[in-house]
């Protein structure tokens, strides 16, 4: 098993593709263990070594929720952590 490619499967209702699975979602957010996962949008704390990574990987086949929380080191690179990029379309746009 390995990463795959992008938009391979169908949009979700948002219209993004390939939310769980694929890769652990690098976040801004610091971590902090007493949010793993309880809460829908936890505020983390101020400092921290460590970032949230959500979802799931292929690596790790046992949770895929968007839901799921961990920590990740900051600047370190790992083949089953990636990130989202976003933009958001001005007043108009389609």
């Amino acid at each position: 098993m390995k990463t795959k490619p992008v938009g391979l499967k169908h949009p979700n209702a948002f219209g993004l593709f390939d939310m769980h699975g694929n890769v652990f979602e690098y976040c801004e957010d610091k971590y902090d263990r007493s949010y793993r996962n309880e809460t829908p949008d936890p505020v983390g704390p101020k400092t921290s070594n460590l970032r949230v990574i959500r979802g799931g990987s292929w690596f790790h086949e046992d949770n895929h929720s968007s839901a799921a929380r961990e920590g990740f080191p900051e600047e370190t690179k790992y083949y089953t952590v990636g990130f989202r990029v976003i933009c958001e379309l001005g007043p108009g746009s389609d």
